[in-house]
Formats: structure tokens, sequence, C-alpha cells
């Protein structure tokens, strides 16, 4: 039995290839035919192509602060690296308090490395 290809929806790899006008020429003909009488598939078409049109705009947006913020990060981050690795170089020294404990300082020095970070 011949299955009706005009009648059979795309799927949204195919509304992409036919966006990009990647398909085959065979194809892109039977998309746009199918197109022309689904009212359904025009519309997931054109939710793709505004989904499309917000991700190219919002990693067009990326301006010059975001960059300058994530470098400053990182070389905070880097900082704090070399400071936490002098620091764990040194010997230990006898803890004055009972209440110190190694795991819960390293949580400690985590959060706030967090904080000094993205705040």
């Amino acid at each position: 039995m011949k299955r009706n290809l005009a009648t059979e929806h795309p799927d949204d790899a195919a509304l992409l290839g036919y966006l990009d006008a990647e398909l085959s020429r065979v194809a892109m003909r039977r998309t746009e035919k199918h197109l022309q009488s689904c009212w359904k598939c025009r519309s997931a078409l054109a939710e793709l192509e505004r989904q499309a049109q917000s991700i190219s705009r919002l990693l067009s947006n990326q301006n010059d602060s975001d960059i300058a913020r994530s470098q400053n990060a990182k070389a905070k981050f880097l900082n704090l690296k070399r400071s936490l690795v002098t620091l764990c170089d040194k010997p230990p020294r006898k803890a004055s308090s009972t209440f110190f404990k190694p795991k819960v300082a390293g949580t400690v020095v985590c959060h706030h490395t967090s904080r000094l970070l993205f705040t």
C-alpha cells in the first residue's frame, strides 16, 4: 500500500532542516506542499523560527560587561585556588578548639569562595 507523504507530518528535525534549507530538493518540495495544507505544522514551524531567533539574539547580545564579569570571576577563583593550595602545602596546625573540624572548614571555604565569585 502506498503512503501519502504529503499528509505525513514532518518532525521538528525536518522542519528545522526546511528552515535552514538543508533538505534535499524533493524533501523541501514535499515539506512545502505539506505546510500549505497543514496549519498545525505551519504553527510548529513558526514556533521553531521564533525560538531560533530568540537564541540567536541572546547569543549575539553578550556585551563587554558580561565578558569582563566572567574574566573577573575567573581571576578571583584562580587567586583563591592559589591561596588554598598554599594553605594545603603548609603542615597542619593543632586545632585550638574541639569545634574545628576539617570537613566543616572545607565547606565554609567553598561557601565563601562561591559568594566571592558570584556576588
